[in-house]
């Protein structure tokens, strides 16, 4: 299911008040909250290095952001920007 631009900015809002602005905006500045596939939400980044970053410091809160806004339980799945999977949680 493909995210709506509403659920994006909703999810990119929430994760601005969770992380403070400055990591925001050195991690999560042109993120895109994507489409989810079953349990795995997909989040493209700018970069591998910045996507790995959100995966590894991130991913929980994202999880239990992107749940509540969707109204469905989801995981983590970071891509950078040209759409090369990161990894996927389990």
């Amino acid at each position: 299911m493909k995210l709506t631009r509403v659920q994006d900015q909703a999810i990119q809002a929430r994760m601005a008040l969770i992380v403070g602005a400055e990591t925001f905006d050195r991690l999560f500045a042109g993120i895109r909250f994507d489409e989810n596939d079953g349990p795995l939400l997909y989040v493209y980044a700018g970069s591998e290095e910045i996507a790995a970053e959100i995966e590894d410091d991130y991913s929980l809160h994202i999880a239990i952001t992107a749940s509540q806004n969707i109204s469905r339980e989801v995981e983590l799945g970071c891509r950078d920007a040209k759409g090369a999977s990161v990894r996927a949680l389990q």
